[in-house]
Formats: C-alpha cells, sequence, structure tokens
C-alpha cells in the first residue's frame, strides 16, 4: 500500500522509512507468535469481528429495570471435543492489561465477560471455556526492529491474560499447564 503511488511521498523520509521497517517487523513477529499459540493449542478461530446480536440483560437499578448489550469480539476460538463444544472469547490489547476475578466481581472490568455473556446467548450450544485479551506491547517507535524481529523474546512481548476453565482438558487445548493448588 505504501509504495503505491498515492502515498509515495511518505517513502522520501528516513524516519517514515525506519518506522515502517519497524512496523513490517513489529507486525512479523505477532504473526509469528499468533501462528505459534495457534500451534501449541487445539482451539480453533471461529470469527473475527464478531458483531453480535444485542442481548438483553434484566437489572433493577434505579429507573433503569434492563440494558441491551451491543459490541463486537475481536476473536472467538472454539474446540470441540467428547465433552462438548466450547468458546474461548479474545479481545485485543496494544497496551499491558491485566484483569481479576475481584475487578469483575467489583463490577470495574466487564468487557470479557459480557462479551461471553453475549456470544453465549446468541450461540447456547457452547460451553464457556476462557475469556482473554491478548496484549502486544505497541512501543513500535522506541523499540529497536532487532528486538521485534528476534523471536525468542516474541513471548515475553505479547501474552494472552484472563481465565480459563479450570478442567484438565481445556487446560491442555489451550496449551497450559493445570496449577496445582496444594
Amino acid at each position: 500500500i505504501i509504495s503505491s503511488q498515492k502515498y509515495k511521498y511518505i517513502l522520501k523520509n528516513n524516519r517514515n522509512l525506519r518506522l515502517i521497517e519497524r512496523l513490517h517487523d513489529f507486525s512479523g513477529s505477532i504473526l509469528w507468535y499468533v501462528f505459534e499459540k495457534a500451534r501449541s493449542n487445539h482451539f480453533v478461530p471461529f470469527m473475527y469481528e464478531y458483531a453480535y446480536d444485542p442481548v438483553s440483560i434484566s437489572i433493577d437499578y434505579k429507573n433503569c429495570k434492563d440494558i441491551s448489550l451491543i459490541g463486537r469480539i475481536d476473536r472467538c476460538d472454539v474446540l470441540e471435543n467428547e465433552s462438548g463444544r466450547y468458546i474461548r472469547v479474545i479481545d485485543y490489547k496494544s497496551s499491558d492489561h491485566a484483569i481479576s476475578a475481584g475487578e469483575i466481581y467489583r463490577g470495574i472490568k466487564l468487557q470479557l465477560i459480557s462479551y461471553l455473556y453475549a456470544f453465549l446467548k446468541n450461540f447456547p450450544e457452547y460451553k464457556p471455556a476462557a475469556i482473554n485479551y491478548f496484549v502486544f506491547d505497541s512501543d513500535i517507535v522506541s523499540g529497536k526492529a532487532e528486538d521485534f524481529a528476534n523471536k525468542n523474546d516474541v513471548k515475553n512481548k505479547y501474552s494472552m491474560k484472563g481465565f480459563t476453565l479450570d478442567d484438565e482438558d481445556i487446560m491442555t487445548a489451550s496449551g497450559k499447564k493445570r496449577r496445582d493448588n496444594n
């Protein structure tokens, strides 16, 4: 796209050329990480940018009796096994993002849980498996191209943060090890 006639002016600036090189390396490292993660688990991407049908939730707060959820889920992965059909909801984030059970309980971070709820309302044949933020380091201006190109450091730059169902089959399918609670 950048090399097209419409954007030729961008290529005349050395700073822009370096930024384009960093964007290229950054994009490549993210794609490499996503590919490696896909190879290490059994969930299969099912939908991208899924704009779900509005979902109504009954509440009783002051003058409000119900609310309607609308939105777009970045990615939905599925797993089918002998236990059923499972869904993992993923939201992409370009900065550090974590989530805790306490934040959900207090109503502070409801995005992922709302996405999962909406998906399950629209596709009741699925069971919940996981909700995750896919976090990637977006600081391409201060990062060095060689840092992004070094595949050994990629796993430290990107991560999936969230919750996964505490079920051995689901954990194995996600490429995770189950923690011992002893």
